[in-house]
């Protein structure tokens, strides 16, 4: 299911009456538009059945303290279940659902609940495109699933010969519902005048609410980009000051590593909004450098690269962290100031 909210920011003045006259000040209000125009929320699941069933009347054992074998007789063990999602096909589906999970790690910010996370406006439109493909990647295995599923039955009484009949009809089929990926986007706006009908109140009552609401804006926007800067860019300078000091050299950071930088600098540049133009360079210089770079090169140090690669995400640590000192002092970006 997929579900994309639009909202649409509407403008709004109170009436003018000979009775009361207009707030002063509302049109010089700003009440969170910045942050509906960078940022939303994405809900996002992977469905897939649990791949365990439990047995019906099976026991559960136990070594003793001589170490012989007892029965444990307890109406609050549950270890009673099997596996059965040990065919190849299962793995690939989940290799799939990781893909998804790197996807999310590439392109939002913070997971503000479970399976709800922050992402960048900038990365939205990559989003729905490679979900999009994954969706059709899932469908396609689920096919092949169906299709292997006389098959995989038989490998399953092949393992459980003597208990296949306990839990055999508690295996569900695989229907695609089961292992859909499902998404929903919302914008993350704050509540302002302009999505209120304010003509009840008296004049000091809606300069009061008007007030109230600009408080609690400004407060959101700070939580909020404090989250873009621990998530996205915090990320970042933990990254640089394990390679300044010799990760790769001392093999704390290998295979994996490469890949989790890719990841680390991607997401950066999703949230290019929140950095100014010199951090932005350093970030997209050290990709450059990172990509296509293999651990066999690391680790023979080809051509210095070593070196390069400490120089470059020092240069990288730097500039990230006197866009954080910026930001903490006030800085102005694009008109805005901002207090953390």
């Amino acid at each position: 299911m997929t579900a994309i909210a639009v909202d649409e920011p509407r403008t709004w003045m109170p009436p003018k009456t000979s009775r009361e006259p207009e707030v002063i000040g509302l049109s010089q209000v700003k009440f969170g538009k910045e942050i509906r125009g960078s940022l939303c929320a994405v809900y996002v699941t992977v469905k897939r059945p649990s791949g365990t069933v439990q047995i019906d009347g099976a026991a559960v054992s136990a070594p003793d303290e001589d170490g012989n074998m007892q029965t444990v007789e307890s109406k609050y063990i549950t270890g009673k279940s099997v596996h059965y999602d040990f065919n190849m096909l299962w793995e690939a589906l989940d290799a799939n659902g990781r893909l998804v999970k790197r996807l999310i790690t590439r392109t939002t910010a913070q997971n503000l609940q479970r399976g709800t996370y922050m992402m960048s406006m900038l990365a939205v439109g990559e989003f729905i495109l490679q979900l999009g493909q994954l969706q059709e990647d899932r469908k396609e295995l689920v096919l092949q699933l169906r299709e292997a599923w006389p098959d995989i039955l038989q490998e399953i009484r092949s393992e459980f010969p003597d208990h296949y009949h306990l839990f055999i009809e508690k295996v569900p089929e695989p229907s695609p519902d089961r292992f859909g990926i499902e998404y929903e986007i919302y914008p993350m706006g704050t509540l302002s005048p302009d999505d209120l009908d304010l003509t009840r109140l008296t004049p000091g009552e809606r300069q009061r609410v008007i007030d109230d609401t600009k408080e609690a804006a400004d407060k959101l926007f700070e939580t909020r980009l404090q989250s873009v800067f621990d998530g996205v860019f915090g990320a970042i300078v933990e990254i640089c000051q394990d390679i300044e000091h010799g990760g790769f050299e001392t093999g704390k950071r290998r295979d994996g590593a490469i890949t989790n930088i890719m990841d680390v600098l991607t997401r950066a540049k999703n949230f290019a909004q929140f950095a100014d133009p010199q951090t932005m360079l350093a970030i997209e210089s050290a990709y450059k450098v990172v990509d296509g770079l293999s651990i066999q090169e690391i680790n023979s140090n080809m051509g210095g690269i070593r070196e390069r690669l400490r120089t470059t995400f020092s240069g990288v640590r730097s500039q990230v962290e006197k866009l954080r000192e910026g930001y903490k002092a006030g800085s102005s970006r694009g008109g805005r100031s901002v207090e953390l």
